[in-house]
């Protein structure tokens, strides 16, 4: 069975897609729908005069080298969304027109974007931006669709800029945890101190080599002599025999 998914040469919408000024994306005008088990953040429009009635966008996070390698790859790769789409909706969706994939900057950013057209059987047309949006350290797979074709631009390019705002701060976040942290610039070397001279080592113990031998037993003195008074009677020893003074001067 052939699935009818046309290729246009020139834009599905035909907006150019230039990327002129846009209001800040605002997400409080978004209410966030849960997906079970998707890391996918998928947004519907909650205030239909901003965004459009039944307009949603989503993003999801992916590593670099995860992504398309040029326009040629990721044009496959759109070709495939399309064709899955087309097969999960079958009997709803009459066709899918994919455009051109270009690379668009966004923000300083590189992106990859492509736009496509879905014709319900019951009348209805569903527009669509798909791109990837390559940062510094990763990447943003983005996607806004819904009922009108310019709303559904104004939706991308808002939505868009603020993923490129959040590549940004991410790789900002990384660098700054792998830098080394600020502090004071290093000392200047100073000259290495010379060592310390070493302490004095305590004296050494005299010498022994002229030391006479240590005593063993207590030297045997001899007793002094016994000297008593001899015996005999001697006279006592003469007066001194002094002269006379002589006398005084008349």
């Amino acid at each position: 069975m052939r699935i009818p998914i046309r290729a246009l040469a020139a834009s599905v919408f035909g907006l150019g897609l230039a990327l002129a000024p846009a209001a800040a994306f605002d997400l409080r005008d978004w209410t966030r729908r849960p997906l079970p088990n998707s890391p996918t953040a998928f947004y519907e429009c909650a205030a239909p005069p901003v965004c459009g009635n039944g307009s949603a966008v989503s993003a999801r996070l992916q590593p670099l080298d995860a992504g398309p390698s040029g326009i040629e790859d990721e044009r496959r790769r759109q070709q495939g969304i399309a064709q899955r789409l087309f097969e999960q909706m079958a009997g709803r969706i009459a066709d899918i027109q994919t455009g051109d994939t270009r690379e668009v900057p966004i923000e300083g950013l590189r992106a990859l974007v492509t736009e496509k057209r879905a014709n319900f059987t019951d009348g209805r047309r569903q527009f669509y931006i798909d791109a990837v949006l390559f940062g510094p350290t990763q990447a943003y797979s983005i996607v806004s669709s819904g009922g009108d074709a310019e709303q559904v631009r104004r939706n991308f390019e808002g939505y868009a800029r603020l993923m490129a705002l959040v590549l940004d701060q991410m790789a900002s976040a990384g660098a700054a945890q792998t830098a080394p942290p600020p502090g004071p610039p290093p000392p200047q070397t100073a000259p290495r101190p010379s060592r310390p001279p070493p302490p004095p080592s305590r004296s050494q113990p005299p010498s022994t080599q002229n030391r006479p031998p240590p005593m063993t037993q207590a030297p045997n003195y001899q007793e002094p002599p016994n000297y008593q008074q001899p015996p005999g009677n001697f006279p006592p020893p003469p007066p001194p025999n002094f002269p006379p003074p002589p006398a005084p001067p008349r």
